[in-house]
């Protein structure tokens, strides 16, 4: 995981435990289950990209058997990475899709409605002033 990986991961935890705290529910909690849930998809991305999208690259089978081909490997898949930087970006965009989840999860939660949204959350919104 990279920096912008984790730096992503962080903001968008941090917005669903903000949501979660408007809907009276514990903040930390909800958090931790962003991260989770955006590192489970991060990893199921990486092998979908790797199945998918690099068969040439790497040989599954080979990496089954053979632990020396491990090391070779990753440094296939890095390459990979640095010269299609697509793959990264559907990797990344499948954290992102664990984050939605978890807020659809949270947006369907009962909860108090008392504070305003954040400005994120209105973007979408239209924005009429007439």
């Amino acid at each position: 995981m990279d920096i912008f990986s984790l730096l992503l991961l962080i903001y968008l935890s941090y917005r669903n435990g903000v949501k979660a705290k408007q809907k009276s529910l514990n903040g930390v909690l909800w958090g931790i289950i962003s991260m989770v849930a955006c590192f489970i998809l991060e990893v199921i991305g990486m092998a979908i990209v790797v199945v998918y999208f690099c068969p040439n690259i790497i040989n599954v089978n080979r990496l089954s058997t053979d632990p020396a081909y491990k090391e070779t490997a990753v440094q296939l898949l890095q390459q990979e990475f640095i010269r299609n930087p697509l793959d990264y970006v559907t990797i990344v965009l499948f954290g992102i899709g664990g984050y939605l989840i978890v807020r659809f999860i949270l947006d369907k939660k009962p909860g108090k409605q008392d504070t305003p949204p954040h400005w994120s959350d209105r973007l979408g919104e239209n924005q009429d002033t007439n």
